[in-house]
C-alpha cells in the first residue's frame, strides 16, 4: 500500500513536470522606451498636444508641453512605423528602427498651409445677433438629465 502511494506520487510528478517543463523559458516579449521630442521645424519650438500613434497597434502618446513624448514599445512591433500627427503640420511617418537606442532623438514637423478657393465674410447688426441670442436663450438648457459619457 506504501510503495503504491509512492508510486502514485512519482507518477504525479512526472505528469507536472510535462505540464510544466522546467527548460523551457516563457515567452516574454521585451519592451523598449523610445523618449523623442517634437517641434516645428522653423521656428524651433516645442509641439505640445501632438498625437503619436505605432502603427498596426494601440500604443499612442501625446507630447508634453516640452514637445516630448514616451512611447514604451514591444521588440516584435520594432520594424514598424509610428505616425505623428497635429493640427496645422503635415504627417510625419517615422520607423521605429531609427529611433531605438538613439538619445535626444527630435522630430522636425513642418506646417500645413491650406488655401481656400472663396471666403465670404457677412457682417450683420450686432443688436439684431443679440436680440436671437436672448431669443434662443431656451434651447440652450436641456429639457431633461444629461448623462456624460467619457473615454
Amino acid at each position: 500500500m506504501k510503495s503504491l502511494v509512492i508510486i502514485l506520487l512519482f507518477l504525479c510528478s512526472l505528469s507536472i513536470r510535462q505540464v510544466y517543463p522546467e527548460n523551457v523559458e516563457q515567452q516574454q516579449d521585451s519592451t523598449f522606451v523610445l523618449r523623442v521630442r517634437v517641434f516645428d521645424i522653423d521656428t524651433r519650438q516645442p509641439l505640445m498636444n501632438a498625437s503619436i500613434m505605432v502603427e498596426h497597434s494601440s500604443i499612442s502618446s501625446v507630447t508634453n508641453q516640452e514637445g516630448y513624448f514616451t512611447l514604451r514599445v514591444p521588440e516584435s512591433a520594432k520594424n514598424t512605423r509610428i505616425l505623428i500627427r497635429h493640427l496645422g503640420y503635415h504627417n510625419k511617418t517615422v520607423p521605429l528602427i531609427t529611433l531605438i537606442n538613439r538619445p535626444d532623438t527630435q522630430i522636425g514637423m513642418s506646417l500645413s498651409t491650406v488655401s481656400l478657393q472663396e471666403l465670404l465674410v457677412v457682417s450683420g447688426d450686432g443688436t439684431e445677433l443679440v436680440r436671437e441670442a436672448l431669443r434662443r436663450i431656451p434651447r440652450n438648457y436641456p429639457a431633461g438629465p444629461n448623462m456624460m459619457v467619457a473615454f
